[in-house]
């Protein structure tokens, strides 16, 4: 005991050099008893020691560039980081450092029941247990010996950094929770500039059993080149579920190298069922033996490109109140999530942040027969290829900054069918349907949108296309949407290239109904630019639509046939755009249209025929 008294005392001097040591203890044997008046008083090389207990704050480093560690850093003994315990309570995250530091450190902690830092603009939380943002200078975050776990927050349940260098070494992630990034998110940056993580090789982390929609262990953004080197991982062979990632190179889909010593979990290569009396506990292997929880049974199923499977969910009503969901839900790629009908099976999504998100980068996922309903954010799947969602309603969803009913980008083919959104609200930007289509083909059929409101932004459906793209729209109805705001326009569609430098844009738009929306603004209504192509509106019918200058603007070659445009309370009723400067100019051909006021409800806005 002297001895190990001498060797404290010794280390404490050697840490003392340069710097100051500032104690923390909560039987008030030291100089503090609170955690954060320890860092309030520090400066720049500082310590702050803590020594056993647990403490229940929720901890933030004001611009401190200093270390936080327990014991365990003067000792060497691992017991501290289980007997020095940090717990969040579940109102915000449990360490934050976002002021500017340059260099910090957190050792030998036990770091749990973190709920993350708001972000405002987004109305989401990053970093449950650990959040790092807002850093300068050297950007050196170092994170060693430390158990996190039993976190949870929208994006990074455990950890999440933003633009930093960062060490980890002797940690474990595991049981964080979040819709990405369950264990750990790391986003690097849209510049030059690049970012670096190292996991130690020799006191290696382990990371698992993590939950999350993607990047159920570790989502990493606009970072081009990771090597994972760890103890623990939930599987061998981490797919894009686990690991998910969107580089900085567009050109690169995976980023990850590892190296795992061991895993924790086997997925099943078979269909799976559920239930709202199911168990957990149960294989899921058939009706009578069904899992209870959607997310379980996607975090089990394998993915197989030659025999895709499908997850069968039960008639019932499934909601985190009445049979324990986790939201969001999730899919893996080659594999189908399906329902007994909209009327029959019913998810509530209790206000969560998304109904479904997919990993990026995931390929043939189809959603069918599911009625899901109250939700700040619908289905969002991007980076992908070949989805399906069909016979779905989106019901009731509402986020003050972005609703989206389906939010769907830089996908290769994309059919909804059979759908209903409606009721899709927010105080500034609300669209039904959002597309950014990043090739192939974006299939609209049978599916309405109506009652959806906006403040600032709202076209009903928008899609844009990025590369070389053809949008069908058939049999589609589009009514009863309102946008309120002054600068509002697009209120019915917004259909275009995403840019002129785009490829190709061919659209289609046939026996569909736009009628009864509203905007404030003068705007045009409806807005059709096909790129190297053109655009074909059949068999539709524009009417009693109020608050634009007309229902629909065209850019770009067109041909309309057998439409009906009548909206009395409209100026004009068709706009063929033109503009010299951007270089835009297109033929629209005419047949067989009911156009209120004839010839004077068009409006060339060209001098030339």
């Amino acid at each position: 005991m002297k001895k190990a008294l001498f060797i404290l005392t010794l280390l404490w001097g050697c840490l003392s050099l340069g710097a100051n040591i500032l104690r923390v203890a909560i039987d008030g044997s030291q100089a503090y008893t609170v955690i954060q008046e320890a860092i309030n008083a520090s400066a720049d090389t500082d310590t702050v020691l803590v020594f056993p207990g647990r403490y229940f704050e929720n901890i933030r480093f004001y611009g401190k560039n200093i270390t936080l560690a327990s014991l365990e850093l003067v000792t060497g003994n691992l017991d501290y980081k289980y007997n020095t315990i940090l717990d969040g309570s579940q109102n915000g995250p449990v360490v934050e450092v976002k002021d500017n530091e340059s260099n910090i450190a957190v050792r030998g902690f036990t770091i749990t029941n973190g709920s993350g830092a708001y972000a405002n603009y987004y109305d989401t939380t990053v970093g449950g247990g650990i959040n790092i943002g807002g850093l300068s200078g050297q950007r050196i975050c170092k994170v060693i010996n430390c158990m996190v776990y039993d976190n949870q927050a929208d994006l990074g349940g455990g950890i999440r950094v933003s633009a930093g260098n960062l060490t980890l070494s002797g940690l474990s992630i595991f049981n964080n929770s979040a819709a990405s990034g369950g264990g750990l998110v790391f986003q690097g940056s849209t510049g030059a500039t690049q970012f670096d993580i190292v996991f130690d090789p020799e006191n290696r982390c382990s990371i698992y059993n993590n939950k999350a929609a993607f990047g159920s262990d570790m989502y990493f953004y606009m970072v081009n080149q990771v090597h994972v080197v760890v103890d623990t991982f939930t599987v061998a062979n981490p797919s894009n579920f686990y690991a998910s990632a969107i580089p900085q190179n567009s050109n690169i889909e995976n980023p990850y190298t590892f190296d795992i010593l061991h895993s924790v979990h086997t997925e099943i290569n078979h269909d799976l069922y559920v239930a709202p009396w199911g168990d957990d506990a149960n294989d899921g292997l058939s009706e009578g033996t069904p899992l209870q929880t959607i997310f379980r049974a996607a975090y089990t199923i394998a993915s197989d490109p030659e025999n895709p499977k499908t997850i069968h969910l039960a008639e019932g009503y499934y909601s985190r109140l009445t049979n324990n969901q986790f939201f969001p839900l999730t899919m893996k790629s080659f594999t189908r999530l399906t329902g007994q009908g909209c009327e029959n099976t019913v998810i509530d999504f209790s206000n969560a942040s998304r109904m479904l998100l997919a990993a990026p980068f995931s390929d043939q996922m189809t959603i069918s027969s599911l009625h899901c309903v109250n939700c700040k954010g619908g289905i969002q799947l991007s980076y992908s290829t070949n989805i399906t969602i069909s016979n779905v309603i989106v019901d009731r969803v509402n986020n003050i900054y972005f609703a989206r009913g389906y939010a769907g980008y830089s996908n290769t083919n994309q059919r909804i069918e059979n759908c209903l959104f409606r009721s899709i609200s927010s105080s500034e930007q609300a669209t039904g349907i959002d597309v950014g289509q990043g090739s192939g083909d974006f299939e609209l059929i049978n599916t309405e949108i109506s009652n959806c409101t906006s403040g600032t932004w709202m076209p009903t459906l928008q899609i844009s296309s990025i590369n070389d793209a053809e949008v069908v729209i058939s049999g589609c109805s589009f009514h009863d949407n309102t946008s309120s705001a002054p600068d509002v326009w697009n209120s019915i569609m917004q259909i275009g290239p995403y840019s002129i430098y785009g490829q190709r844009l061919r659209v289609e738009i046939q026996n569909s109904s736009f009628f009864n929306n509203n905007q404030s603004n003068s705007g045009f209504m409806g807005y059709i630019h096909a790129l190297n192509d053109t655009a074909f509106v059949r068999n539709c019918t524009f009417a009693e639509n109020r608050g634009g200058s007309s229902a629909l603007m065209v850019k770009g070659n067109a041909v309309l046939e057998n439409n009906v445009f009548w909206n009395p309370q409209l100026p004009t009723e068709i706009t063929a755009y033109y503009s010299a400067n951007e270089g835009i100019s297109g033929r629209l051909e005419f047949a067989n249209n009911c156009i209120r006021n004839g010839l004077n409800g068009i409006y060339n806005m060209s001098t030339l025929n």
